[in-house]
């Protein structure tokens, strides 16, 4: 494995705490990026501690398999969804401990689709190769609580990434929300207008609409290999006041 690059000490972008140990921290993950991606693309990064890096690195390796599971080898996702297959696959492995590690998440997933092809009011979602002959279609459950770690963790990182190094401090939360692009034209729309731009890297690409008095208050709009998957997210103060809450709120359709 590569060594991390380290960095001069300070604040971690995620959890906050003081570091002597920084490390480049990429906000979307190089295994996400299709193989489409320009050579000179940044891949953006941001300085973060060694626990939260091991941390969301297996929030990203859980979730990458999940969301191929439900994507497919099409479009922008093909490369990625390459990697994905070879991830769990033996006979890709670097060795024979790299080999058992691969079977015994291969078994595990395949455990996880068994349970949930039992369960018939669930419509079959699409293919993934796990190297099992029975298998022609199966689905894969993507944990709320994956994809919040997720969002805080895009939130963060992009916030730094756009806003000059600006950290989301405690007085603020992040809410993430799921919804189809139809749902989300509100969303869109604001960001469209008061975002500055969007900003994309490859197949990944990203928009911020930040309030003008306060930077760290936003509206994210997350499109993942050319709208295959949509995560929208809103930063607010904790004690902004009840009703103006409620009304940005009442911009976001329920989930």
């Amino acid at each position: 494995m590569a060594r991390r690059k380290r960095l001069p000490p300070g604040p971690c972008t995620y959890c906050l705490k003081h570091c002597d140990e920084l490390e480049r921290e990429h906000v979307f993950p190089k295994s996400w990026y299709p193989d489409s991606t320009p050579p000179n693309a940044w891949k953006w990064w941001v300085p973060s501690c060694p626990e939260c890096n091991d941390k969301y690195q297996k929030v990203e390796d859980e979730l990458l398999v999940r969301f191929a599971s439900g994507i497919g080898p099409y479009g922008g996702f093909r490369t990625v969804y390459k990697r994905v297959i070879q991830s769990v696959r033996s006979e890709f492995a670097r060795d024979r401990k790299d080999a058992r590690k691969r079977e015994e998440k291969r078994q595990r997933l395949l455990r996880e689709i068994d349970a949930l092809d039992k369960m018939t009011d669930l419509p079959p979602r699409s293919i993934l190769n796990l190297g099992s002959a029975k298998l022609s279609a199966h689905r894969l459950w993507v944990p709320g609580k994956l994809l919040n770690r997720l969002t805080e963790k895009l939130v963060r990182g992009m916030t730094y990434v756009l806003a000059d190094g600006l950290l989301i401090d405690s007085r603020y939360e992040i809410t993430k929300f799921l919804l189809r692009p139809e749902d989300a034209v509100p969303i869109i729309r604001i960001v469209e207008r008061y975002g500055k731009k969007d900003f994309r890297e490859g197949a990944i690409k990203v928009g911020r609409a930040a309030a003008f008095d306060d930077m760290q208050t936003a509206l994210y709009v997350f499109d993942l290999w050319d709208g295959k998957f949509f995560i929208y997210a809103t930063v607010m103060r904790k004690d902004i006041d009840p009703v103006l809450r409620n009304e940005i709120l009442c911009l976001v359709p329920a989930e």
